[in-house]
């Protein structure tokens, strides 16, 4: 009986996770969707995001061992490395598209510059000591809380409670409704990250490279969802979530270097 219930022992520890962080579920029932619903009522001090001095990949800021997730987050031109997103860590402005004279004056030449600049952020809030709020806007828009924004991140297109991508500069159509430009492949399917807000829960996602997805798609699994907001993070080959139990890479064996990314601090 003894060696059956070492046997029994064994076996749970071998089956249980490397590291578990209460508050944080992870759901993979459908191949290529990858999903983390977050309590943000027991991790909320712990999710912000975080902006690299050089572009770095996902995989090795987790490494670094001082996060249980790391997600990619924003854009950035991927030349120079320069800021497209606007990021505040802390109450201070890390990152903004103002910094980028030579991106933002290729937007200008395109009529985006309006649209672009006022895409959609996730905000985090700190209403009170312990106390957090999350909440997805576009830049400008005003908010009743704004003087306790303590985070925000940047990217787009905002999916609920609306499919933004023509009015934040992702996609341009012609008289006849065809689309003459496309800035992040919105129409293609990509691997793609997004967040979600429903209640108390924060959705951090991956469509891995089997699961590729287009705006519109994502639109309609966020609504499927019954998301009450809903944000597209950067995807394509920036498409990276890495964790305890996965590793979601969508460019070479180590992932694309990118700029910016949502993480949560162990």
């Amino acid at each position: 009986m003894k060696k059956l219930l070492f046997t029994i022992f064994a076996m749970i520890i071998y089956l249980a996770p490397a590291y578990a962080i209460d508050g944080m579920e992870y759901i993979h029932k459908e191949e290529g969707v990858h999903i983390y619903k977050i309590d943000t009522k027991k991790l909320g001090s712990k999710i912000k995001p975080y902006v690299a001095d050089e572009l770095t990949t996902a995989k090795a800021l987790y490494e670094t061992g001082n996060y249980s997730l790391v997600v990619n987050g924003g854009f950035f031109d991927r030349e120079t490395g320069g800021e497209i997103s606007f990021v505040m860590i802390d109450g201070k402005l890390k990152n903004s598209p103002f910094n980028n004279n030579k991106t933002m004056t290729s937007i200008k030449e395109t009529g985006r510059f309006k649209e672009v600049v006022n895409r959609s952020e996730l905000r985090i809030f700190e209403l009170e000591k312990g106390k957090y709020a999350f909440r997805i806007a576009q830049h400008f828009q005003s908010d009743a809380d704004k003087i306790f924004l303590k985070h925000s991140l940047q990217a787009g297109p905002m999916l609920a409670p609306r499919y933004l991508a023509q009015e934040e500069g992702f996609i341009q159509k012609d008289n006849e409704g065809n689309i003459t430009l496309d800035s992040c492949n919105m129409s293609k399917r990509r691997p793609r990250t997004i967040i979600g807000i429903k209640g108390k829960y924060l959705y951090i996602i991956a469509f891995s490279m089997s699961k590729k997805m287009t705006g519109a798609e994502l639109q309609e699994f966020a609504k499927k969802q019954r998301f009450r907001q809903a944000l597209a993070l950067d995807g394509g080959g920036s498409t990276s979530l890495i964790t305890d139990e996965v590793q979601i890479i969508s460019e070479g064996t180590d992932g694309r270097k990118v700029k910016s990314f949502l993480v949560i601090e162990r």
